[in-house]
């Protein structure tokens, strides 16, 4: 994901990429991050470490925000993290595992050089992201507040996306800092009296997620798709200006 990740979503469900091959030396690691395709890897030579979590674990993980060049990536020390990985293997020559689209997963080559082979492959639950990634913004952040509070039964998810991705870039924010009052706000609509909240759209949107993703994952790729949506129209309020959606989101300091 970027400040495309709509696009991007929609190619990884139209296409096959071409397979990508992996060398690295020992030690050498690939950051835990979760792909928006199914990912089915093989190792060619020497061994390779993999740990993979569940999407639950997507705001313990501090994903970058979708606007920064490692967007899809953990900003977290993923040997100090206190979840233990749902699978934790070693991959020998000859070894393949299925890697679906939205699991996280760190991989590290041990005991000396690496080779992988990884090939994508179109996603189900990706391609069900993809539409509700093409619905139009709504004008109003309450609007778009009490939307979230109805599908995701929860509340303060701007601050939950706040902690989780932009407060620990606070730093890097500020230096590009922009104040984003009121006045700067020109693509929202403060009153959201006139706003129709297009619920059922949206319920159907993430229902086919769930029946893409399963049970066991259906909550976390809901919840990563709908943080996405949120920094995807916030990028649209601010002008796809990053560091006035971190000043606005900012404003949500609290979580519950």
């Amino acid at each position: 994901f970027s400040l495309n990740n709509e696009n991007k979503i929609q190619a990884s469900t139209k296409r096959n990429p071409p397979p990508s091959v992996w060398i690295g030396g020992a030690n050498s690691t690939t950051q835990s991050h979760y792909d928006v395709a199914d990912n089915v890897l093989v190792q060619i030579y020497g061994l390779k470490r993999v740990r993979i979590w569940s999407p639950s674990f997507h705001w313990q993980m501090h994903v970058f925000p979708d606007s920064h060049p490692l967007a899809r990536k953990a900003q977290i020390d993923i040997d100090s993290f206190d979840q233990p990985p749902l699978m934790d293997i070693i991959l020998s020559p000859g070894d393949l595992i299925r890697i679906p689209a939205f699991w996280f997963h760190h991989c590290e080559a041990i005991d000396g050089a690496s080779i992988s082979l990884n090939q994508f492959f179109p996603s189900p639950s990706a391609q069900a992201a993809a539409a509700l990634l093409n619905f139009p913004p709504l004008s109003s952040i309450p609007a778009t507040e009490r939307l979230l509070y109805l599908l995701a039964d929860q509340t303060n998810f701007f601050a939950k996306i706040y902690h989780s991705r932009y407060q620990p870039l606070a730093n890097h924010y500020q230096d590009m800092h922009e104040t984003s009052s009121a006045s700067s706000r020109t693509k929202i609509q403060n009153n959201n009296n006139d706003v129709t909240l297009p619920v059922a759209r949206f319920e159907s949107y993430i229902q086919r997620i769930r029946d893409a993703t399963g049970p066991h994952a259906a909550d976390g790729v809901v919840e990563i798709a709908l943080a996405h949506l949120v920094e995807l129209w916030a990028m649209y309020w601010f002008d796809h200006r990053a560091a006035r959606v971190c000043t606005f989101l900012s404003t949500y300091n609290t979580t519950t």
